[in-house]
Parts: C-alpha cells; sequence; structure tokens
C-alpha cells in the first residue's frame, strides 16, 4: 500500500451535518456566509431596550448550504464573546414549551473551551456578578456540602437586585446546583425537575426544593432568567424544515391535541421572545419553509424578527479550499503524509471550476468522497481537475479481506451488557446503528446517518438514525433508540419522559420513531404502566434484543476496530455494503429496518413484554 493511498484511505468527507455537529467546532473557511457572524454576535449583545431581547435573526438558504456548519460556528463565537448558546431541538417537537425545556437542560450540560460544563459556566457567571464566586466554588469542592447552603447564598445576593424572580426561580438554581452533586440520585431527581416531573415528592423535599416543578415555560423564563444575569443568550432553531412540514397534530397519546406544528413552533417563537430573557432567537432554514411559516404563523410572532438573510454558496477558490483542507490536513497528519500541494488530490483547476459553479459545501464534499472511493477501489491516486463534471470511473474488481464474521460471532463476549445501560447496552446499540449507516449506498438519493446524542450523564436518548431524502428537499426520518434497564419505577419513568420529548414520536406525525430496548418486563406500578400504555399508543416500540443478535453486533464492532487498526476501513464498508449484515438481523428485521429506508416501513406488532 502507498503512503499517498493510506492517507487517502484515512480521509472522512462527511457532508451530513446532524443537529448535535452544532456543538462541535470547525475551523472558519472564509466562505461567504462566514461574514454575517459578527454582525449577529453584535447584535446578541447589543441593548434592546426594556425588553431585553433583540430582535431575532433568520438565515434561509437552499438544502446543503451550510446551515447547521454556520450555527456551530456562531455558537463557538457567542461563547468566546462571554454569551450563552442553547441549541433548541425541534425534531421532537410535539409541545413546543415542553421541548424547549428540555433543550435549555441539554445546552446546559453541554462541555464548553476548558471542559466546563455551560451550567457549571452560568452559575459561576452569575456568583461572579455578585462577588461570591470564591465562596460558591469553595461550597462546591466541599464533600457531601448542603446544596441549600449554596443555593442560599445566591438567593441572598440576587435579592438585593430583583426579589421578586430570586424567590420565584430559586429551585431553579437548586437544581442546577444539584447537577453538579456526585449523588447519582440527587442529580437525577434534579434532571427530572428540570424538564418538568416530579420523580419523588418525598426525595424533592428532603433535597430543600421548596415546589414541585412548575409548567415547562416557567422552567425555560427560570433557566432563562439565571443565565442572562450574567450574559446575554443566543437561542438557535435549526434544521426546522421537517416540522414545517409535517402533518397536523391530533394526538390521543402522552401528549394534548393542538395546532399544526407549523403553528405551534411560530406561536412558540412568539412566545420565546417573551419568555427567553435576555438574549436573542436566530432561526436557519429553507427559504420555502420561512414563508409557510409566515403564512401559518402570527404577523406579531414575525415582527419579531428581521429580514431573512440568503446564505450562498462556496463562490470563493479559497473557501472551497479551506473546507477540503479541513478534511485533509487530520487525515495526513495521522498517517505522517507530506502531499505535493494542501488539497491534493484535488487541484486548483477542481476548485476554481467549483467556486465559478458557487458549489453548495455538501456537493463538493460528496463529490470529494466519490472521487476518494474510486482512487481506493483502483489502488491508485491520481489527481482531480473536474469536481463539476467528474467522470464516471469503471472500478476492477477487488478481492475483499476475510472478515470472518462466524468466527468473530463464536468468540465474541456479551456478558456484562445487559448490566449496564450506558456503558454497555447503550454503547453497544451506538455501534450496531453506526454499522447499520455503514451499509447505506453512498450513490443513492438517501443519507443514512447515525448519531449518538451529546455525552450527558443522563441523555434522553442514545441516538438518532437519521434518513436524509436529498430528492425530496431533505425530508428527513428519524429513528431514535434508547436502552432502558433501570429496574426503579422512577428513574424508568424520568428516562422514558425525557426519551419520549426528545423524539417528539406521536402516530399523526411521520417520520419519528422511538424504540425503547430492554431485557424483560418493565417495572411495576400503576404510574409506570400507564406512562408505558401511552409510549406504546403513540407508536413507540418495546424490543428484547436476542442473544444472537447482541452477540452478531459485538462481533461486528470489533471487526470494524479490528478494520480501523489495520487501515482497512474501506474494505470493511465494501463488505458490509455487499453483505448487509446488520441489515439481515432479526433486531433490525422487527423494527422495520431490513433495507435502506426510503420508504416509510410497516410498523411491527407491538407489546409490553417484547
Amino acid at each position: 500500500m502507498s503512503d499517498a493511498l493510506d492517507a487517502l484511505r484515512r480521509v472522512n468527507f462527511d457532508w451530513v451535518r446532524t443537529l448535535d455537529s452544532v456543538w462541535l467546532d470547525a475551523e472558519p473557511t472564509g466562505a461567504p456566509n462566514e461574514g454575517l457572524i459578527p454582525g449577529i454576535v453584535a447584535a446578541l449583545h447589543a441593548q434592546p431596550g426594556a425588553a431585553g431581547r433583540a430582535r431575532g435573526r433568520v438565515l434561509v438558504g437552499e438544502p446543503g448550504i451550510g446551515k447547521t456548519h454556520l450555527v456551530g460556528q456562531i455558537r463557538r463565537e457567542a461563547w468566546e464573546s462571554g454569551g450563552w448558546f442553547v441549541l433548541l431541538d425541534v425534531l421532537g417537537l410535539t409541545d413546543f414549551w415542553r421541548s424547549a425545556a428540555l433543550s435549555y437542560l441539554t445546552a446546559l450540560m453541554q462541555p464548553m473551551p476548558g471542559g466546563r460544563r455551560q451550567s457549571d459556566a452560568v452559575l459561576a457567571g452569575v456568583a461572579r456578578r455578585f462577588k461570591v464566586e470564591e465562596q460558591v466554588e469553595q461550597a462546591f469542592n466541599t464533600p457531601n456540602i448542603d446544596t441549600r447552603r449554596i443555593v442560599d447564598l445566591l438567593v441572598r445576593a440576587l435579592m438585593h437586585v430583583d426579589t421578586v424572580r430570586a424567590l420565584k426561580h430559586q429551585d431553579v438554581f437548586r437544581a442546577l446546583c444539584l447537577l453538579r452533586s456526585q449523588d447519582l440520585a440527587a442529580v437525577g431527581l434534579a434532571h427530572a425537575w428540570l424538564q418538568g416531573y416530579d420523580a419523588d415528592p418525598a426525595a424533592r423535599a428532603a433535597l430543600g426544593f421548596v415546589t414541585p416543578p412548575p409548567a415547562p415555560v416557567e422552567l425555560v423564563r427560570g433557566m432563562a432568567w439565571i443565565m442572562g444575569l450574567s450574559g446575554p443568550t443566543l437561542v438557535a432553531v435549526d434544521q426546522i424544515d421537517g416540522v414545517v412540514d409535517a402533518t397536523r397534530l391530533s394526538l390521543d397519546d402522552d401528549f394534548d391535541a393542538g395546532p399544526g406544528l407549523a403553528e405551534m413552533l411560530a406561536a412558540g417563537l412568539m412566545e420565546l421572545h417573551e419568555a427567553g430573557g435576555r438574549g436573542m432567537t436566530l432561526v436557519t432554514c429553507l427559504t420555502d419553509s420561512w414563508r409557510r411559516l409566515e403564512e401559518r404563523g402570527l404577523k406579531s410572532a414575525f415582527d419579531r424578527f428581521d429580514p431573512p438573510m440568503l446564505l450562498t454558496g462556496l463562490n470563493k477558490p479559497a473557501a472551497a479550499a479551506a473546507l477540503i483542507r479541513d478534511r485533509l490536513e487530520p487525515a495526513y497528519a495521522e498517517a505522517g503524509f507530506a502531499p505535493p500541494f494542501p488539497t491534493w488530490p484535488f487541484s486548483e483547476a477542481a476548485l476554481a471550476a467549483a467556486a465559478r459553479a458557487a458549489m453548495r459545501p455538501r456537493t463538493l464534499l460528496m463529490r470529494c468522497d466519490a472521487f476518494r472511493r474510486d482512487c481506493l477501489a483502483n489502488e491508485a491516486v491520481a489527481v482531480c481537475d473536474d469536481l463539476v463534471e467528474p467522470g464516471t470511473t469503471v472500478q476492477p474488481p477487488v478481492e475483499q479481506p476475510p472478515f470472518d464474521l462466524d468466527r468473530a460471532r463464536c468468540e465474541a463476549d456479551i456478558s456484562g451488557i445487559l448490566d449496564d445501560e450506558e456503558a454497555g447496552l447503550g454503547e453497544l446499540l451506538r455501534a450496531a446503528f453506526d454499522l447499520y449507516a455503514l451499509e447505506d449506498d453512498p450513490d443513492d438519493a438517501v443519507d443514512v446517518v447515525s448519531k449518538g446524542e451529546p455525552e450527558q450523564r443522563l441523555p434522553p436518548l442514545h441516538g438518532r438514525l437519521t434518513f436524509l431524502h436529498r430528492d425530496e428537499n431533505d425530508r428527513e426520518r428519524h429513528v431514535c433508540y434508547r436502552a432502558l434497564l433501570q429496574p426503579h419505577p422512577i428513574a424508568f419513568q424520568a428516562r422514558l419522559r425525557a426519551a419520549l420529548t426528545a423524539s417528539g414520536i406521536s402516530t399523526r406525525i411521520p417520520g419519528r420513531e422511538l424504540l425503547l430496548v430492554r431485557r424483560g418486563p418493565v417495572p411495576a406500578g400503576a404510574k409506570t404502566s400507564t406512562l408505558v400504555d401511552r409510549f406504546l399508543a403513540a407508536g413507540g416500540t418495546l424490543i428484547d434484543p436476542s442473544d444472537d443478535d447482541l452477540r452478531t453486533f459485538v462481533a461486528l464492532r470489533t471487526l470494524r476496530d479490528g478494520a480501523l487498526r489495520e487501515g482497512e476501513m474501506d474494505r470493511f464498508e465494501r463488505w458490509m455494503r455487499d453483505t448487509l449484515p446488520v441489515r439481515g438481523t432479526a433486531f433490525f428485521r422487527r423494527i422495520g429496518l431490513p433495507g435502506d429506508g426510503p420508504a416509510e416501513p410497516a410498523r411491527p406488532p407491538r407489546g409490553r413484554a417484547p
């Protein structure tokens, strides 16, 4: 194997930006849309007057133009400027404020540069403003500290500024402080409380909470007010196009019947302007989606936003080069390979042609990856001089390496998998869904993306499989999943409610599915039974994976890891696409994913004890 081929094999041109990629840093490319960032961040910090909230901004553009990537860059600049950031996840929208409360909580749990969670930075900012930071930090570092001491310290300081809201939101302070606790039961209770769920009234009272959790809108008001004490918050609403296109709600599941999703979103954006406190709202979507929102929403909602700004493609060779170079450099550095020129094997002529065509970032990356795969299949690297009119390469048959799945299954160790909800079954499910995505044909019109949820102590979901239909205006289908092995009814209920909110499943909303993966029956009790019934009525699937399928997933994970170590990943991926071992398992057949997912499958029978 040549050094050049080995280096190119390591390159990842992944062109699909899922919502959680907003939390990942990406270097600027010099693309024209990046010129909008300073103005947005400046508007975030401007003094908007008594209302405390600046007019919202709207960024529109065609599919693949780089909207989600741009939001990630804006997030980084907002943090660096001393502001806060919340990503409002509307993929599971059935109740705006329920989704908003979970989104605020998820954002607060995100790590910032330096490793500190945003919630910890917010509390430190509040303490710094009132000159009690040293005392608060000492209290947090004291073993077995009673959180009431920290909350009382903060509330007393805030009473001098805003007595009414300090008293009203003191339990929000308490819950945020408990998220730093070493007591997992206290963390779980605080996590549930901030979602609006009173998991254990007796335990809540013992931890010093004054009241049960208020309505979700009041939870958002509380978190937004606390964040606003030390900086403005940018609330980003991205990837709303599937919500705008979804059908009208008429629910008999866990959520109240209500208006259409577009109307619900429009009304929520208007109310967020009032409840979101100090900061600004940023919406990114397709041009047609914003037009539909304007048609279905209230005029007063959109008076709170500036006119939409149109995003453009990569019309400068330097921007196209920077985008490609950002994907090439890490792989070349890892391989110890010095390319003839920074964008090798993509020539200046190829990049200039892409810029003249104002090529969208997604299209450019797809063309680059197709060229890369041709090189690997032919076992030779040529220079690419044209990305606008790529030629078709006849690939010679390649002898596949022996990936012995039967032997790997015999050697697979599944002991302990079902003993650990997070590091055991949750991690294995992420691997299985990642492997499912590897089986997807990269040249068809449907992109299949597997993404684990952001790392948290208590993630609402363990992951999400997204089918992106490029030839249907980027229509999306989301298959969410969560391992849930908890035997304790309260812990089980809290996790299931969070998964319901994050997934947004409903029998009347297409393209939203939730899988609950569990060995054995669910915990006993009337509350648990009622919640599970609502989950099943909303279209949820409860599945018990067989030991045979678990062995298959462990075996494939082992083969994949070996292929990564040996530099055989491209051959492993071709073997996966040829043999489809994941889609052949009973697990994926039962959940309706035996194929590539272009159509909505017939749902399998569901039951309480799968």
